[in-house]
């Protein structure tokens, strides 16, 4: 357990590092700069300007929904603004300021209406010729992209009527009427575009979901993270120090902190693009983003985003469990038919990989395979069916029934390979319990065989008068004669197996570990949960008990209280305890920590209607357990 432990804080510091550095890459590499530029997982590219899309953002905002109006103001205030720059480019041949160019030859050449309204818009500024020209030709590009950007959203129905027109159009043509594939496919896309009928989507900017979504350093991380992960959460299965008590707990924290430090990563990634790049609304329907204009699914942003999440944590924990479950069965496999089934295994990850990498876009094996969870949004940035046995299938739906599939396929084989473990370590822990009968009952032939050897040499210590080497020879005989006494037995071989293994680690310790047993633990209890009680209390006792500096030893008893199994665990510790509720936790250095398993014992107890008890003092540990007998 408590290997556990530092495996488990090295991998939270590790995984904290991880979301630090891939925070710090995206932050220099996004967001720092007035250039923005991202590519898409189709190869397109997209390039934002901050402060223009700053301007752009405050053109459109100040009309709200309203873009006919908005179309008409900018459109006017777009041709008086470019009035004012083509006379700005005529001004410049006459002078670098506007002071010098109204003592010019222009004011002579030029109307005078025209001359004041120059002045009218400057003023007694005495504005730089070049400098103004360059800032008016920027206002003038963004009333353009302003303009540009909320077109298409006061047309979307039409662009919705087209597509319905258009697939009535190709349902006619003769090419398309034998192809059933092409028929399915036409009415299904006119199907799915008729759904989107008013849904009227919005103008929002795209740099901050562009650069979120686009961002592959990330995903790049989070591969490389599983297969570093991979032997080292396969070491600490391996290296279990207490098979048969074996917490399935510890193997799910694994994989729940990895997929929290993978959260933490697209989760930093996102708060940035929000902060530094420009804002995500997420209650707009996704075609209010250009990126994602042509999608045929009737979803919000934060739905869409929370989907990405989804995806992306999915292929995570696939990867994580499919390739623990390789090196698994490769390394640890004792038959034949293991390694085989182990190494076919890791060659479909392998083609997986491939397929991701080499196949053509469009090719539903590039498109639909564990790497694609790591780029969702190509189901929504184009809208493309899948031909199943000529039937035109979304492409969502069939990723997310693979995805599906795929999780609960790795998710078996992992649980299957990690029962088998267990298993195996159990059959293993228990052989080595039957060989230890057998030495031990060998042991006890050969003292019997001498125990007359011993009386006699006794016998003659005491005749001599010599009372104190007799009582040496005596206390050394029944120290010989007590090893080789038989193995507690409990009436459960996987009990008695645990029984043995904590008392040799106490034997190591030098601790003295005594059991009082006056009552059957046949009591309808299951092993498992038997173990886990017996596991851990000898567990925090021992590891208390061989850091005490006075008395080192540790008495089990059981017994029975008013129809109910009572068990008990006295140790002595050397170190302050406090209580935090379930846990018990110690201020010293060299911590006891008794509360390691303490819930675990509890929830044990309470699921068989009992009770656990804890009670110490500033030298000793008691803990207390009542369980309701099942027969």
């Amino acid at each position: 357990m408590k290997g556990y432990r530092k495996s488990l804080l090295f991998l939270m510091l590790a995984v904290l590092s991880v979301v630090t550095i891939n925070s710090a890459i995206f932050y220099y590499t996004a967001c720092i700069g007035s250039k923005i530029t991202s590519t898409d997982c189709y190869g397109q590219t997209y390039e934002w300007d901050k402060t223009s899309n700053v301007e752009i953002n405050e053109l459109i905002s100040r009309f709200g929904d309203d873009y006919e109006k908005m179309h008409t103001v900018l459109t006017n205030e777009h041709n008086e603004d470019s009035g004012i720059y083509y006379s700005l480019v005529e001004m410049s041949e006459y002078g670098d300021t506007l002071f010098e160019v109204y003592d010019s030859k222009y004011a002579q050449k030029n109307e005078k209406e025209h001359l004041d309204k120059l002045k009218e818009r400057f003023g007694d500024e005495d504005a730089d010729i070049q400098r103004t020209l360059e800032a008016y030709k920027k206002k003038l590009d963004n009333y353009l992209k302003a303009m540009e950007a909320t077109r298409k959203y006061l047309d979307y129905d039409s662009f919705l009527s087209s597509v319905s027109d258009n697939a009535e159009h190709m349902l006619n043509i003769s090419i398309y009427k034998n192809d059933m594939f092409s028929v399915n496919n036409i009415e299904k896309t006119k199907t799915d575009y008729g759904i989107l009928q008013g849904l009227a989507p919005r103008y929002a900017d795209d740099s901050g979901i562009g650069s979120f979504l686009n961002f592959r350093i990330t995903d790049i991380i989070v591969v490389l993270s599983v297969i570093l992960l991979t032997p080292f959460f396969s070491m600490m299965i391996k290296n279990a120090d207490s098979t048969l008590t074996f917490d399935k707990r510890l193997v799910a924290t694994v994989p729940t902190v990895f997929v929290g430090g993978v959260f933490l990563m697209y989760g930093m990634n996102l708060l940035m693009s929000c902060i530094f790049i420009g804002g995500i609304d997420f209650s707009l329907p996704i075609q209010s983003y250009s990126i994602l204009y042509y999608s045929g699914e009737r979803l919000s942003t934060g739905l869409f985003l929370l989907f990405c999440f989804l995806s992306k944590l999915a292929g995570a924990v696939i990867l994580l469990l499919l390739s623990t479950s390789v090196t698994a069965i490769i390394k640890g496999g004792k038959q034949l038919k293991d390694k085989i089934y182990g190494i076919l295994l890791a060659l479909f990850i392998t083609a997986e990989l491939v397929f991701a990498l080499v196949m053509n876009d469009g090719n539903i094996l590039k498109e639909i395979n564990i790497f694609s969870c790591f780029l969702p949004e190509r189901f929504f940035i184009r809208y493309i069916n899948v031909d199943i046995f000529g039937n035109a299938v979304s492409r969502t739906a069939v990723f997310i029934g693979f995805a599906i599939v795929l999780l609960s396929f790795a998710v078996i084989i992992f649980v299957r390979y990690l029962n088998r473990f267990m298993k195996r370590a159990r059959a293993e822990a228990e052989q080595s319990y039957y060989n230890e009968i057998n030495r031990k009952y060998e042991q006890s032939r050969a003292i019997r065989h001498d125990i007359n050897n011993h009386l006699t040499v006794i016998s003659m210590l005491i005749e001599k008068g010599d009372n104190k080497g007799a009582l040496k020879y005596i206390n050394e005989v029944f120290d010989e004669t007590s090893l080789a006494m038989q193995p507690l037995k409990t009436g459960s071989d996987v009990l008695d197996a645990l029984l043995y293994k904590k008392t040799e680690l106490a034997k190591k310790s030098e601790i003295t570990l005594s059991y009082e047993v006056n009552a059957s633990l046949d009591v309808g209890i299951s092993d498992y949960d038997m173990c886990v009680i017996f596991g851990n209390i000898l567990d925090n006792a021992i590891e208390a008990s061989a850091k005490s500096e006075d008395k080192r030893e540790i008495t089990l008893t059981v017994g029975t209280q008013h129809d109910m199994l009572y068990i008990s665990c006295h140790n002595f510790h050397n170190g302050e305890i406090n209580g935090q509720g379930d846990k018990l936790v110690t201020t010293k250095e060299d911590s006891t920590m008794h509360g390691i398993g303490l819930s675990r014992i509890r929830s044990v107890a309470e699921k068989y209607g009992g009770t656990v008890k804890v009670s110490y003092d500033e030298t000793s540990f008691l803990i207390e357990v009542l369980i309701h007998k099942i027969k």
